[in-house]
């Protein structure tokens, strides 16, 4: 009965990091098209007001 709980909690937990993990890669191309529009906007190459958008990938 324990490993039955065991597999069903894991597989659990692995259902909900895949959700995560799937709203992660949307929400990371949504921030994409948002920076490339913003850029668009100011005519600029990534750079506002001398603050780079390069942080972290």
């Amino acid at each position: 009965m324990d490993d039955a709980l065991n597999l069903a909690q894991v597989k659990a937990e692995l259902s909900y990091l895949n959700r995560l993990d799937e709203r992660r890669e949307t929400n990371v191309a949504s921030l994409k098209r948002l920076k490339e529009a913003r850029d668009a906007l100011l005519g600029r190459g990534g750079e506002v007001a001398g603050v780079s958008t390069s942080r972290r990938s």
